[in-house]
């Protein structure tokens, strides 16, 4: 298996829509432990490429911020069939909207307030502020 873990990914670029870590192509890869601090309104923290036949591939403990004001991007994004198991992360969208996207798994997009357990996904996964205290 493919292994993705124990990153601080904090991206300095500008681009049209830039994404922390990119995943194409992948099966059987484990993303674990990875810190994406998204500082550009458009960014997505994780992204995984569109393919019916991805498999068995797990995003787990992870944590996901977009901290520009008004955020527009996701923390997660995932096309169907390309994520397995996604678990135990910790997702944050600096947006005061009450209704904003904060991911799409499996071709769906959720809500802060329906992303846990939708597409038997999240269970363990919490929407909060980590607090990081310094991001530089």
């Amino acid at each position: 298996p493919h292994i993705v873990s124990n990153n601080w990914v904090k991206p300095t670029f500008t681009s049209t829509n830039p994404i922390g870590i990119y995943l194409n192509f992948t099966r059987n890869t484990k993303v674990y432990n990875n810190t994406v601090l998204m500082n550009q309104p458009n960014g997505t923290a994780i992204s995984m490429g569109a393919q019916s036949n991805y498999q068995n591939n797990h995003i787990k403990n992870n944590i996901m911020m977009l901290l520009a004001n008004n955020s527009t991007g996701l923390c997660f994004d995932a096309a169907a069939g390309s994520s397995d198991s996604l678990d135990y992360n910790i997702y944050f969208k600096n947006n005061p909207a009450p209704n904003f996207v904060i991911m799409r798994a499996a071709g769906s997009d959720f809500l802060k307030s329906n992303f846990k357990g939708g597409n038997n996904l999240n269970f363990n996964s919490y929407y909060e502020d980590p607090l990081i205290v310094n991001y530089n």
